[in-house]
């Protein structure tokens, strides 16, 4: 069964407790198992997973509290072209994100967090548009907009 757009409040106990609310795009519910889908409309490219871990996560650990005892499979959809990659996280993957998540809460709550400019994490609009990122005027601005 399909489901799309589908919400969720997942409740993260610790010192203090917070909430991590969220949708996930497709969830596939049947034969006992159920399947997250993720799209991104982006070219995949060696590695571009990586960004999405921690959001496949927790949208995992939210599948796997609403629907215990069932496996959950986590995909990402690169839709330019085509194609799945399985980014399932482990047991001990969303343990760590349910016990770390809280803290990392807190601190973005008290600003402790900030931002990275795309140059801090290695990104320049030549890179993203090679790599087909459909977000190049929110980083960068409009085409020819000097660098920021």
């Amino acid at each position: 069964r399909l489901r799309r757009e589908v919400p969720f409040l997942l409740r993260l106990d610790g010192e203090p407790a917070c909430y991590l609310d969220g949708a996930l795009d497709a969830l596939v519910v049947e034969d006992g198992a159920v399947e997250i889908l993720d799209y991104k409309y982006a070219r995949h490219h060696p590695g571009a997973e990586e960004r999405y871990r921690v959001q496949l996560a927790a949208y995992a650990l939210a599948a796997s509290r609403a629907f215990p005892g069932r496996p959950v499979r986590a995909a990402l959809h690169f839709l330019r072209p085509h194609l799945e990659v399985d980014v399932t996280p482990s047991a001990e993957e969303l343990a760590r994100l349910a016990a770390e998540a809280p803290a990392l809460a807190v601190a973005a709550v008290r600003g402790e967090g900030r931002d990275l400019a795309p140059a801090e994490l290695g990104r320049d609009a030549a890179r993203c548009r090679a790599e087909g990122c459909g977000f190049l005027t929110r980083c960068f601005g409009p085409p020819g907009a000097p660098p920021a």
